[in-house]
């Protein structure tokens, strides 16, 4: 697959695959979303507006399509991973069978038929972070 270029934090990482034209494949044509992560200690969130562009902002937000949580050591892995077939088999292991310290949480706080035609069910980096938790 891709190589991911090399980031030292997993906002940045994030961000580079919802702009990447093959991970983020189709993002333009979605409404909005917005999923707020917990990682490496900080809380933020990556989301667009309707005709938006893709924003990332640090602090909580109120009314978001998911969260999920990722633990340290996952999100090191994560940023190790050399592209995106690498990365996905991390976040779903981690999803799937969660270890001491090594887990990913996923909670989707909208209805998924509502996030399926917004895109989450389309989009690859979409697909991965909150498809995993049907």
């Amino acid at each position: 697959g891709d190589t991911i270029p090399y980031h030292s934090e997993i906002q940045e990482r994030l961000m580079y695959m919802f702009n990447d034209s093959t991970m983020g494949a189709g993002i333009e044509g979605t409404d909005e979303f917005y999923i707020e992560f917990m990682a490496m200690g900080e809380r933020f969130w990556i989301g667009k507006a309707p005709l938006g562009k893709i924003e990332l902002k640090t602090g909580a937000m109120t009314d978001q399509d998911a969260h999920v949580r990722i633990a340290n050591d996952v999100a090191s892995d994560l940023l190790s991973a050399s592209n995106f077939s690498e990365f996905s088999k991390i976040y779903i292991k981690y999803y799937k069978s969660a270890e001491a310290g090594k887990f990913v949480k996923i909670e989707v706080r909208k209805p998924i038929t509502d996030l399926n035609r917004r895109g989450y069910a389309r989009v690859p980096i979409m697909k991965l972070l909150i498809g995993s938790a049907r």
